[in-house]
């Protein structure tokens, strides 16, 4: 009977220290608006990501994160008028500030260089650097929703602007 007494209080004293530790991973799914000077009528089907959280203080959280994105081109800025399907690969660092008047919202910003595959035209201009700044709800402990604006810097491809996108999306973190 002791002994499975002592097995209840290391079990729930586990538990609670657990439970107590800060979430620094998160994975996301977001859908992605893109404005009429992105990449033509582009559409992105799903954009997932995945982040890390490493150093967190009570003014800001700084972390690193990777998203996918999949896209489909009609326009077409190649060569050839055939449809373009495209993969964006966005590996950026972020930060999270945390609001003194607010536990559960969060803007955030980040930096970091995309990458654009799947497409037909030149491969020099399929990458960029990438900025982005958003604002974050906690539903609970563990889900979010969020929405952010991306831009990604590709001065060759359409006459020296960049790609554009406003994402709306939700995200669970362990």
């Amino acid at each position: 009977m002791v002994k499975k007494l002592l097995l209840a209080t290391v079990f729930l004293v586990s538990v609670n220290t657990f439970a107590q530790q800060e979430r620094n991973w998160n994975v996301e799914s977001n859908f992605s608006l893109i404005p009429a000077n992105g990449l033509g009528q582009s559409d992105i089907v799903i954009d997932l990501g995945i982040k890390y959280k490493f150093l967190n203080t009570d003014l800001l959280s700084l972390g690193l994160g990777m998203n996918v994105g999949y896209l489909t081109d009609n326009t077409s800025f190649s060569m050839a008028n055939s449809d373009d399907n495209i993969f964006i690969f966005q590996p950026r660092l972020f930060t999270e500030f945390n609001l003194p008047f607010s536990d559960k919202l969060r803007p955030s910003l980040g930096v970091g260089y995309s990458y654009l595959s799947g497409i037909s035209f030149t491969p020099d201009a399929a990458h960029g650097f990438n900025f982005n700044f958003g604002i974050i709800y906690d539903i609970s402990d563990k889900w979010f929703i969020q929405a952010q604006y991306d831009f990604i810097d590709l001065k060759s491809i359409n006459s020296g602007e960049g790609y554009n996108t406003i994402r709306i999306g939700v995200g669970f973190k362990f």
